[in-house]
């Protein structure tokens, strides 16, 4: 009778693990690789650049799992060789992305409180660009919709930006005084 239940519990710890290592094969095939733009801030001349830098990610699935994998690289922000090279950011190193939904051209981007912290008005509104054309990047979204811990924003920080009352485009960051690079599209 013993010698049967190991036996059992042999051959059940074995099925367990060659499904275990099916699903990692097939997981492997569903995940994907891609090169996908973070914007990151130049400054030269008293002139404020967002400049694309390309990036590896993997993803499955959506566009709204490409788009926050995008988004985690650009909260990591710019590597030590970047770094050398002028590169930096405006985003604090501690914001964090809460979730990610596309509605029709539109991505709601809901980002933990400390999104708005800190800094001037300048550093916001390069803040709120990066993260706008990090985003609208993919040609599926046209618009960002800023929210922070779940809520929708009226205005941003306590600069109160409002441009992001409504989703925000690419065309809207305009009226900063902000030079994007605008080769940064997939």
């Amino acid at each position: 009778m013993k010698e049967r239940n190991v036996l059992l519990i042999l051959l059940s710890v074995f099925i367990l693990l060659v499904l275990f290592l099916g699903v990692l094969k097939i997981k492997e095939r569903i995940l994907k690789e891609t090169v996908v733009y973070i914007f990151l801030v130049q400054q030269n001349d008293n002139n404020v650049y967002l400049v694309p830098v390309k990036r590896k990610i993997s993803y499955y699935g959506k566009i709204e799992n490409r788009i926050e994998n995008t988004l985690k690289e650009l909260l990591k922000g710019p590597t030590e060789e970047e770094k050398k090279n002028g590169f930096s950011t405006s985003l604090n190193e501690n914001v964090r992305i809460l979730n990610v939904k596309m509605e029709e051209d539109t991505v709601n981007l809901d980002f933990s409180k400390e999104v708005e912290e800190g800094g001037g008005t300048s550093l916001m509104e390069t803040r709120i660009a990066q993260i706008v054309c990090t985003a609208t990047q993919f040609p599926e979204v046209k618009k960002v919709r800023f929210l922070i811990e779940g809520k929708t924003i009226e205005y941003f920080s306590g600069e109160g930006i409002t441009i992001v009352e409504k989703p925000v485009s690419r065309d809207d960051l305009k009226e900063f005084e902000i030079k994007i690079i605008e080769e940064g599209r997939i």
